[in-house]
C-alpha cells in the first residue's frame, strides 16, 4: 500500500515539474522562435524589444496559459463523465457534448444576421451562452436515454448517434448560411487557440478554477458512485442530485473551452486515462488534480506541435490532439475486448 501511494504521488509531482518547462516551451517555440533565456528575461518584464515583447505578451502568453486551463477543463469534463457513466471511453466528444456545443455557436453565427471578421466578433459571452445551451441539450437528450438502454456500451453508441445528428444539422445550418458567416465558423471549428488575447479568455480563467473546486467538494461521492449506485445511495448519496450536478459542470467545462477555442476532441478522455494509468488510484480525490494537470499538460503540447509541425502554418489542434487520442480509444478498445466497455 505504502509503496502504490509514493507511486500515485511520484508521476503527480513529475507531471508538476514539468508545467513550468512545457509553458516555457509554449511562450518560446513557434513560426518565430526565441532562445530559452530570453524568453525567460520577457517574462520577468525585462524584453530586449518591442516586438519580442509583444509576441510574447501578447501572443504566446496567454495562448499558451489558455491552452493549459482549457485543456485542464476539458480533462476535468472527461473525468466527470467518465464517473458518471463507469465508463473510460465517455467524454465530451464521444457523448456528443462538444458536438451539441458547436451546434449552439452554429445557430448563433451561422443562423445570425450579422458577419464578422471572426468568431470572437459576437462577443465570448455569446458564443458561451450559445455553447452552453448545445452541450446541456446534449447531455440531457444523453442522460435521458439511461433508462432505456441496456448497459454504456449501447449509451455511448447513442451518444455517436446524437454527434451524427447534430452534426448533420449544423451541415444544414452551413447550406442554408451566407457565405461570409459560413467561412467564420469553419475557421471556428477547426479548433485553435491562436488568436486568443487577454480581452478574450477571461471566462477561461475564471469559471474552470470555480468548478475544479466544486468537484474537489464532491469527490466522496463520485468515489461511492464508481462503486456502482446501489452502494452509492446505501452510503446515503443522492444519485439523482449528483448526475445533475455531473452534467451540469460537465456541459458548463465543454461549453467554455469550445467557446474559446473550438472543437477540441480526445483531451477529455485522454487527460483521465492517463491519471488512472499513472497513479493506479480509484479516489477522484487523486483522480481529479491528475486530470487536471495532464489535460493542461496534453494540451499544451498538442498546442506546440500544431505550431512547429509544418512553420509558418498553425495547424488546427484537433489535428493534432485526434492523432493522440485516436490510437488511445484503440488501445482501450482492444485492451477490454469489446467486453461492454464497462464492467
Amino acid at each position: 500500500m505504502l509503496v502504490q501511494k509514493k507511486r500515485q504521488y511520484y508521476f503527480i509531482f513529475l507531471a508538476i515539474l514539468l508545467i513550468p518547462l512545457v509553458l516555457l516551451s509554449g511562450v518560446t517555440l513557434g513560426s518565430v522562435e526565441f532562445p530559452i533565456e530570453e524568453s525567460i528575461l520577457c517574462l520577468f518584464d525585462n524584453c530586449t524589444d518591442e516586438i519580442t515583447e509583444d509576441i510574447i505578451w501578447k501572443l504566446r502568453l496567454p495562448r499558451t496559459l489558455s491552452a493549459f486551463v482549457g485543456g485542464a477543463g476539458l480533462a476535468l469534463a472527461g473525468t466527470l463523465l467518465q464517473s458518471l457513466f463507469r465508463n473510460p471511453l465517455a467524454g465530451p466528444g464521444i457523448l456528443g457534448i462538444t458536438t451539441g456545443a458547436s451546434l449552439g455557436v452554429a445557430v448563433l453565427i451561422m443562423g445570425g444576421i450579422t458577419v464578422g471578421v471572426t468568431a470572437y466578433s459576437y462577443g465570448l459571452e455569446a458564443l458561451f451562452a450559445a455553447a452552453l445551451v448545445g452541450s446541456l441539450l446534449s447531455t440531457i437528450l444523453i442522460i435521458g436515454m439511461i433508462r432505456f438502454v441496456a448497459n454504456t456500451t449501447t449509451l455511448l453508441l447513442v451518444g455517436l448517434m446524437i454527434n451524427w445528428v447534430l452534426g448533420s444539422i449544423i451541415s444544414v445550418l452551413g447550406i442554408l448560411a451566407q457565405q461570409q458567416n459560413l467561412q467564420v465558423f469553419y475557421a471556428w471549428t477547426l479548433g485553435s487557440f491562436s488568436g486568443i488575447t487577454w480581452d478574450s479568455v477571461h471566462l477561461l480563467y475564471i469559471i474552470i478554477p470555480i468548478i475544479a473546486v466544486a468537484c474537489f467538494a464532491i469527490y466522496r461521492r463520485l468515489d461511492a458512485s464508481l462503486l456502482g449506485e446501489d452502494y452509492a445511495i446505501s452510503m446515503g448519496v443522492n444519485t439523482k442530485s449528483l448526475r445533475k450536478i455531473v452534467v451540469i459542470l460537465s456541459s458548463i467545462l465543454a461549453a467554455i473551452v469550445t467557446a474559446v477555442a473550438g472543437p477540441v476532441g480526445f483531451i477529455g478522455i485522454a487527460g483521465p486515462y492517463l491519471a488512472r494509468l499513472t497513479t493506479s488510484s480509484g479516489s477522484h480525490k487523486v483522480i481529479i488534480p491528475a486530470s487536471i494537470i495532464y489535460g493542461g499538460l496534453l494540451t499544451v503540447g498538442a498546442d506546440i506541435l500544431a505550431r512547429i509541425i509544418i512553420p509558418p502554418i498553425d495547424l488546427p489542434i484537433s489535428v493534432i490532439t485526434s492523432a493522440i487520442g485516436a490510437p488511445l480509444i484503440i488501445t482501450l478498445l482492444i485492451k477490454r475486448k469489446g467486453e461492454g466497455l464497462s464492467q
